[in-house]
């Protein structure tokens, strides 16, 4: 954890890249540490790889919507589409880019350790991060989940 001078010159940029599948605690990329930085106003840019899939990316995305603040951002490879990862060709838009949660919202909250949940105006996240298991609701509409709560 980052705090007092320190947290406040690192407001200024982008300071934290997490960069795993599914957010590998063993390796540093916890929800908890995202939390307690975009609570001191620190921004994160988040990188995460697909899971199983190419389009296996609802984890990750639960993880960044739980932990996110404000100029935080949300980026993965490799191909949704087939081509290079790292370049035009390789990207492909999905499906949970479209939700429209609305703001802020809530502050995170810590149900137990490592399993997470978070309320926005328009969505629910809920996030286990030692099972994998997460739901993302906006309205009363489940819009993804894996081995649900």
């Amino acid at each position: 954890m980052v705090s007092g001078q320190l947290a406040k010159l690192l407001r200024r940029h982008v300071y934290h890249i997490l960069q795993a599948s599914g957010w590998s605690e063993s390796i540093g990329m916890s929800v908890e540490n995202m939390v307690q930085e975009t609570q001191l106003g620190i921004p994160v840019m988040a990188h995460a790889y697909p899971g199983k899939t190419p389009m296996d990316i609802g984890a990750a995305v639960a993880a960044f919507l739980i932990g996110m603040g404000d100029y935080c951002y949300f980026q993965t490879s490799p191909s949704l589409a087939g081509g290079n990862p790292w370049t035009d060709s390789g990207w492909a838009w999905h499906p949970l880019y479209n939700l429209r949660c609305g703001g802020q919202g809530e502050k995170p909250q810590q149900i137990s350790p490592r399993v997470w949940t978070r309320k926005f105006p328009n969505c629910t996240v809920y996030l286990d991060q030692t099972s994998g298991k997460y739901n993302i609701t906006q309205g009363h509409t489940l819009v993804a989940s894996e081995n649900q709560f």
